[in-house]
């Protein structure tokens, strides 16, 4: 269950206890008897709904969603990496090809982006050693191979077990509507029938029905992150400089200036990692400053690059 569900059913399930507690009370109305009654039948059905939901240790479409935003990041890196070597090297024609937004893998049906991301998987393994100064790694080639056959070979049977879990997951709020229609009626009737003789029971009921806050709820904040690349000499700004930030790997390019601006969610801010093959890699840490207070704040984190002694080696 969400969170906001998990409230409701906390509240639920206190109401009944607090009904059948002074059930002595209301027995004789058979208004408030039947709705008590549906009102445990529907927290039993939402009992075995989580129940079996509890079972599956992992929902299959959510996971194959996390899975394809994870392999859309890895291939729109490399390909980033593949245009920039062709950039560097005057192959005007290919880096042409490879101009494109990642939004566009998103958008690509499941066929259309396995071919994709395997065209820049086999692309990548030929250009291995050319993707080296690029911080493109064997094992980052490798894992996009491993994390495209797990995508694409999700059984049958496993989606049907995704849709089961799904039709549970539409299934909840269903019924916490129809638990908070019963407290609607129930408290209507205990107004109505007990307001004057037994209003200590009337509030007992409407206390119970309170929903609070859940302690430790939080929200996932975005923060911006923007700064300036620049040369050893720190004057002459560095463009085409891949920029890395947090643990999405979310990716940018500095402008023509050396600049750039990222947007990345609190919970995923580790690091900034920057690359460009004539430079060493640089790495810098996120150090937020209580995310909450500061939500939607701008984190300026600027790199100075210094060269990369071994580029020659590789240039050709």
């Amino acid at each position: 269950m969400t969170d906001a569900e998990t409230i409701y059913y906390d509240m639920f399930k206190m109401v009944s206890h607090v009904m059948h507690k002074n059930e002595t009370i209301w027995s004789g109305n058979q208004i408030i008897v039947d709705c008590v009654a549906q009102l445990d039948n529907t927290i039993l059905d939402i009992d075995s709904a989580n129940e079996k939901l509890g079972k599956t240790t992992k929902i299959i479409t959510v996971g194959k969603t996390s899975l394809r935003k994870s392999i859309t990041n890895q291939a729109f890196l490399i390909k980033e990496n593949q245009r920039l070597y062709y950039k560097m090297n005057n192959n005007i024609e290919e880096m042409q090809l490879l101009i494109y937004p990642i939004t566009k893998l998103n958008r690509m049906t499941d066929s259309d982006f396995y071919l994709e991301a395997t065209h820049i998987y086999e692309k990548a393994v030929v250009m291995a050693t050319q993707l080296i100064p690029y911080s493109i790694t064997t094992a980052m080639i490798e894992k996009l191979k491993a994390d495209l056959d797990k995508y694409f070979g999700i059984t049958p049977e496993r989606e049907l077990q995704s849709q089961v879990n799904a039709n549970l997951i539409k299934l909840l709020p269903v019924k916490i509507d129809e638990c908070r229609l019963m407290l609607k009626n129930i408290m209507g009737t205990l107004v109505h029938n007990y307001k004057a003789t037994n209003k200590e029971f009337v509030n007992a009921f409407d206390n119970s029905r309170i929903r609070h806050k859940r302690p430790g709820a939080h929200k996932h904040y975005t923060i911006v992150i923007k700064g300036k690349t620049t040369q050893s000499n720190k004057t002459n700004p560095l463009a085409e400089v891949n920029v890395i930030a947090g643990k999405q790997k979310k990716t940018t390019t500095t402008d023509i200036d050396g600049n750039y601006t990222i947007k990345i969610y609190t919970k995923d801010a580790d690091t900034v990692t920057f690359t460009h093959p004539e430079f060493e890699t640089l790495i810098q840490p996120i150090n937020l400053i209580n995310p909450e207070k500061h939500k939607k704040a701008t984190y300026t984190i600027n790199a100075v690059m210094v060269k990369n002694s071994t580029y020659s080696r590789f240039k050709k």
